[in-house]
Formats: structure tokens, sequence, C-alpha cells
């Protein structure tokens, strides 16, 4: 089976980093080796050790490139996690203000982080490795066109990062699965697997529900069942 590119968004508690550790419970994904942008692996825990590396943390650009760089070429993981995209895309609009003693990024440090985004998540969907990334995710505005149901599931839409970035993200990408709590007092999480056409030039934000066909929503999602069901079935047939 060629290896497999997943893009996993969410927002912030919706559980992508817990559903990203079931890469260890699948023997053809495991082991896999978590590079970490930010904070947050306390729910896998358990996996670390048992069929997940967990990385040094990520805090500059050069950290990125190495660990990068070491994770595909070792020959002791199938499986890359990067965590996450929006955190390294934060990473790199920081440097870019320290280097020049500023608050805000420009436009062309914002154009410089693109570049570098794009060079750094294009060696890992070159490699030969299975590569799961994740993302922070934005909602749809209520007030905008999207609907006045801006509490359904299919309303929580777009990555948290510039739409550049999206997009280029978006092209390395086998699968992009939108995961979100079923509400927000509900600890149930819902998996939107996203239309292909998103992937094929439409934008993130404001898209009606009638201009983006919704796929089903599956509850309670685990990287094995989809796995299993999905991927393998689907990927054999290529």
């Amino acid at each position: 089976m060629r290896p497999v590119k997943i893009l996993v968004y969410g927002h912030y508690g919706s559980g992508k980093t817990t559903f990203v550790g079931g890469v260890a419970d699948v023997p053809e994904l495991s082991p896999a080796i978590l590079l970490v942008a930010e904070d947050g692996t306390e729910s896998i825990e358990s996996k670390i050790g048992n069929g997940i590396t967990l990385s040094p943390r990520i805090r500059t650009y050069a950290n990125a490139v190495a660990y990068v760089n070491q994770a595909v070429l070792s020959k002791d993981y199938k499986t890359v996690i990067f965590d996450s995209a929006t955190a390294m895309l934060q990473i790199l609009l920081e440097e870019a203000c320290d280097r020049n003693d500023h608050q805000a990024p420009t436009w062309q440090e914002w154009n410089e982080a693109n570049f570098q985004m794009q060079r750094l998540f294009r060696a890992l969907y070159a490699s030969d490795k299975n590569i799961i990334v994740t993302s922070l995710a934005r909602s749809f505005n209520p007030k905008s066109r999207a609907g006045a149901n801006s509490n359904a599931p299919h309303t929580h839409c777009g990555l948290d990062v510039n739409p550049t970035s999206s997009r280029r993200l978006l092209e390395f990408t086998s699968y992009a699965w939108s995961i979100h709590r079923k509400d927000e007092n509900s600890n149930t999480r819902v998996l939107l697997t996203q239309p292909k056409k998103l992937r094929d030039g439409l934008t993130w934000e404001a898209k009606t529900r009638s201009e983006v066909a919704i796929p089903p929503i599956i509850e309670n999602p685990s990287i094995p069942e989809l796995f299993n069901t999905y991927i393998k079935k689907a990927e054999s047939n290529t």
C-alpha cells in the first residue's frame, strides 16, 4: 500500500491529538514519531513509548527542518505526525518579528512564512512515510452568508492558517478530515470527511451547504476504524 497523507483539523480541545494517537494501534502505521510544535500531548501519554516516539519540542524553523529531515530519513518509523501546522506558522511569524524588532508581521514576512511552510511540508509529503498533519480550524461567522445554523458541525470549516498556507497543505494531502465536538457541552467527537472538491480550488470561507456537499458524519471516530474501513480499501484499489 502506498503511503497515506492525512490532514486532521479542528477547534482547540476537539481531540485532534487524542485522535491521531490512534496511529499506535494500527500495525500499518506504527511505529510513528510525533513532531510537536505546541503543548497538549498529555492525552496520549500512554502511547508514548508504545507505538509513538515523541520528538523534542519544535521552537524554531531550524528545529523543524532538522526534525523533519531526521524523521523522514529514519528507518525506525512508518509514520510522521506533525502537530501542528498552525503552531508552526506562529513560530515563523514570531521569528520574523523578532528579527526585525516589530510586533506585527508585514506582508513580505507573511509571504516568506508561506514559502517556509511550503518547503517544510513538501519535504514531509514527498517522503515515503505516512504523514499526518494537524491544524486548528476556523468557524464560519454566524452572520455570514454561510447560514444561520452556526452551531451545526458542518459550519465549522476551514484551517486556522492563512489561505495560501491552507491551499499548500491541501495540495499535498490524500485525506482531509475535520474533527469537532458534537456540541459545546459534549465530549462526543464528530468527524466530517472533507469533500475532495474543496482541494480543487474552492475557497474555505463563505460556502453555503448547497455549494459544498456535506458527507456523512462519523461520531466517535478513531484512526484504526477509519484506516480499516476507508483507507485500506481505497488505497488497495489504486
